[in-house]
């Protein structure tokens, strides 16, 4: 249900007066069906989904799903004012590999709960990977800069030079986790020089998609379990206010996705939450 009307709601639940009952049965629970869930705890984590989510999760019915892809995110609740990052945070960046789209940074850290803090985030149309890959590194020296290598500077500038012989390949010269879109395999090469070793992302979109929503609706000692710098995160909150299901053609029988269009640092976000441990 979660993935929208696919094949199963209609080869077998929207025509299931069609099927021989012997050869089809179909069984829906509600989540409240099961008596050993406490229904506070229900409450809690579900009132804060959009509806349509609620019956999808609750019910396991079968939805369109329309309008924004995360309707829980309120800048009132998960923006959170500017902080320095205490070195002993363990920091994670999901990238989106852009060379005719742009290029999108996102910056996270776990913080003391087991939730994420974005800390920053960017876009960039039409630049060199080099140029990408030296963005980061000053990503990294202005608002972390305890976790940039003191061999970092050296390692760029011989990378910028061409004089990549002699880089010591075995660890990043920042020290972070790295995951890329698994698609941009060029740009994770051109990354290696500069002493930035990208992971493959895990592409399950949904799974991605339901991974973020989580983090916007639980709560961890009273706080989300997804919080956003003021100040650093401009890009990403600008696609988070627009980030919508795109409408789903008769015809098609795969899973609903969302617009292709402005969501460059939202697909960044995605590949970060779904490496980041569950809080």
């Amino acid at each position: 249900p979660l993935s929208g009307k696919t094949w199963v709601w209609s080869k077998i639940v929207k025509d299931r007066h069609l099927h021989d009952p012997k050869d089809v049965e179909i069984f829906q629970w509600k989540t409240t069906d099961n008596p050993h869930v406490d229904p506070a705890r229900v409450k809690k984590v579900f009132g804060r989904m959009a509806p349509e989510i609620q019956i999808a999760r609750m019910d396991g019915s079968f939805i369109d799903l329309q309008g924004l892809v995360w309707p829980n995110f309120d800048e009132q609740v998960h923006m959170v004012d500017e902080f320095d990052l205490p070195t002993h945070l363990k920091l994670w960046v999901g990238l989106d590999g852009g060379i005719r789209h742009p290029f999108a940074c996102v910056c996270g850290a776990t913080d003391e709960r087991g939730g994420i803090v974005l800390w920053k985030s960017w876009k960039r149309s039409g630049a060199l990977i080099s140029q990408c890959a030296r963005q980061i590194l000053e990503t990294f020296k202005e608002y972390a800069p305890h976790a940039v290598d003191v061999k970092c500077e050296e390692t760029f500038r011989r990378a910028m030079l061409g004089k990549f012989d002699h880089i010591d390949r075995d660890r990043p010269t920042i020290r972070a986790h790295f995951t890329i879109d698994p698609s941009a395999q060029q740009v994770r090469e051109e990354f290696r020089p500069y002493g930035i070793f990208p992971t493959n992302a895990n592409r399950d979109m949904l799974g991605g998609i339901g991974r973020v929503g989580e983090l916007f609706g639980d709560e961890l000692e009273g706080k989300p379990g997804l919080r956003i710098m003021r100040g650093r995160n401009g890009d990403l909150i600008e696609e988070l206010r627009l980030y919508s299901w795109a409408k789903k053609k008769q015809t098609s029988v795969g899973p609903q996705r969302p617009q292709n269009d402005n969501d460059d640092c939202c697909d960044a976000l995605r590949y970060l939450a779904m490496e980041h441990p569950i809080p």
